[in-house]
């Protein structure tokens, strides 16, 4: 009986959509940059978890760059002026101490929009 019920119950998980992973927190963010920086002394540049946090923070910046763009799309003024792409470098020692530095209510936040704020405060339009 089990087996018949498992090929349906397989092509029924199949079918249905695939959901996105959740958004990672600033908290989770910060939690695994901290556990990175801990053993900073053996962390290599090919490291999968050196890279997956880096590319978090690439596709935040490329993001940041697309909700300045729709936002001047929209008529509203950019929130952040950014140097044009290429001229910006994210520094770690830069941008890290100031994501930690957020009020402990924004851990829950998604770590995108924290990096938005932070981005903002980088980079203020005068």
């Amino acid at each position: 009986m089990l087996r018949r019920l498992w090929l349906p119950l397989a092509l029924l998980a199949l079918a249905q959509p695939a959901v996105a992973a959740p958004a990672m927190t600033l908290g989770e963010f910060i939690d695994r940059w901290a556990a990175l920086e801990a053993r900073a002394d053996d962390l290599r540049d090919d490291d999968p978890e050196y890279l997956a946090l880096k590319e978090k923070v690439f596709d935040a910046a490329r993001a940041y760059r697309k909700y300045l763009a729709d936002a001047v799309a929209a008529g509203q003024p950019a929130p952040g002026c950014p140097p044009p792409p290429g001229q910006a470098s994210l520094d770690s020692d830069i941008f890290y101490p100031r994501l930690r530095t957020l009020p402990e209510h924004r851990r829950a936040e998604s770590f995108e929009s924290a990096m938005f704020s932070v981005l903002n405060a980088m980079f203020p339009c005068t």
